[in-house]
């Protein structure tokens, strides 16, 4: 008689992969021996150290410190993401540092390595004897603001793919094999102290045959001319990220984007200061970008705003963008030209709207919605029209016949004031919206994620689950 204890053992973690919760996990383990044994693989595949975890790590043990004890577990880690570290005496705590300085090195399946902690103090650079002898390291997201010499040094090594000569003769190799060359796929960098930028250079050609992805946040030394020799080294870059770096102008950086024909995500800050050229820079060979996302900064100029943004759009209609997020640094308006732009050169491929901090009027959802067919999810400010029994704008929304989630901007940005008062839909606002626009299946808004659905008597049911306000479900708005 088939049981689930007799199933095949490569059946069970295909079966625990639904299971969303650790805690449920955790529960699942203790069933028996062949659960415990289809679940552990997927219980530290992930080891994800947030606010909440490090607060309760006085009280029980370490997640690090039970894989130094159990070394079977090891083979298990995919995955390191460290967003807030234990405390003692408003300290770091020294037994959970020290056990993350022996483990790393100890974990060969190590794919992705995240350290995201803020703090006055230099904790990253014990980290990285164990990071550069992790050999299978994919993807690095660090802070690097306390980096000096040696450590940056150091950190050239982390991922490297070595000198990898004949590549012919690489590919050759990993045709035959089911392991992927050495070297960083995905390199995300905050705040690079000096001593990192000076071997930024170096670091990316090392990783120049492996690099898809590169994102570079708050780099003041960052210069236009060392972008454009950084972007050299790796033609086959799908996605590059500059923001708060004011040394770089936006138009040159577009213009050098014709040495990178596979780039399908492109986030970038554009300044007032800087004018549009004529002829526009924008090469027309980027038929493969998807998502951009503009951060604007500074403009106190409508007509500039217009300039900027249009100028940007048109160029990239060959490409048929599917995605496209703008965030303004203070509150702003989305001027109608813009809103009519989107539509008249992305209408026939958009399918996700982001804007943040961008207040839209009424004309302008209409011009978006009449061209923007095949739109799936749109995130905007909520305003008193949102909240029935106003339909005004909902009614608007009701002609995308594809759209799914609705987003309220206000909730995925909570630090900053977005003026004006903030409207929280109760659970038969839900419904009276989703009776209006029935493709609805999701709405975020005040900090609750809206499920929608249509009960077996044809009336419209929500549920709602809480988000966390101080990590917003960035998902909802740019693709990873």
């Amino acid at each position: 008689m088939v049981s689930a204890d007799n199933l095949p053992y490569d059946v069970l973690p295909l079966i625990f992969h639904h299971l969303s919760s650790g805690t449920d996990l955790v529960s699942v383990s203790l069933v028996s021996k062949s659960f415990s044994g289809g679940v552990l693989p997927i219980l530290y595949e992930t080891v994800n150290i947030r606010i909440d975890v490090a607060k309760r790590l006085g009280v029980v043990t370490s997640p690090f410190h039970t894989l130094l004890k159990n070394v079977h577990l090891q083979l298990f880690v995919r995955n390191i993401s460290i967003h807030s570290i234990p405390l003692e005496r408003a300290r770091p705590s020294p037994a959970f540092m020290l056990d993350l300085c022996k483990l790393l090195p100890k974990l060969t399946n190590l794919a992705s390595f995240s350290y995201t902690v803020p703090t006055l103090m230099a904790l990253l650079p014990p980290m990285l004897p164990g990071l550069v002898a992790c050999g299978n390291l994919k993807e690095l997201k660090i802070m690097g603001e306390h980096v000096g010499n040696v450590q940056a040094e150091m950190l050239t090594k982390v991922g490297k793919s070595g000198s990898m000569e004949g590549i012919e003769h690489v590919n050759q190799e990993t045709a035959y094999s089911s392991q992927s060359p050495h070297g960083l796929g995905k390199l995300w960098l905050k705040n690079p102290s000096p001593s990192i930028m000076q071997r930024l250079d170096k670091w990316i050609e090392g990783n120049k045959h492996t690099l898809k992805s590169l994102s570079i946040l708050d780099a003041p030394s960052l210069s236009t001319e060392f972008l454009r020799l950084l972007v050299t080294h790796v033609p086959h870059l799908t996605s590059l990220t500059l923001t708060q770096c004011p040394d770089i102008d936006h138009w040159k950086v577009l213009g050098m984007l014709e040495h990178l024909s596979d780039l399908k995500s492109l986030c970038l800050n554009v300044m007032s200061h800087s004018t549009p050229p004529n002829p526009s820079p924008i090469s027309t060979s980027l038929k493969h970008l998807r998502c951009l996302f503009l951060i604007s900064q500074s403009f106190n100029s409508i007509p500039k705003l217009q300039a900027t943004f249009t100028g940007i759009l048109a160029p990239f209609q060959e490409a048929g963008l599917e995605s496209i997020t703008f965030e303004a640094m203070d509150s702003s308006v989305l001027p109608l030209t813009v809103a009519t732009a989107i539509g008249e050169f992305h209408g026939k491929t958009l399918k996700r709207l982001n804007l943040l901090r961008m207040v839209a009027s009424k004309d302008a959802i209409q011009a978006i919605c009449e061209r923007c067919e095949i739109l799936e999810q749109l995130c905007l400010d909520f305003g008193p029209e949102m909240k029935p029994p106003a339909k005004g704008l909902i009614t608007i929304l009701a002609s995308l016949r594809k759209l799914h989630t609705l987003v309220d901007a206000r909730c995925l940005k909570p630090h900053h004031d977005h003026g004006g008062q903030d409207i929280r839909l109760t659970a038969q606002d839900v419904s009276s919206i989703a009776k209006i626009v029935p493709s609805l299946r999701k709405i975020i808004n005040a900090n609750r994620c809206w499920n929608v659905s249509k009960s077996a008597y044809g009336t419209w049911v929500s549920t709602a689950s809480r988000i966390n306000t101080t990590s917003p479900p960035i998902s909802f708005i740019r693709d990873s």
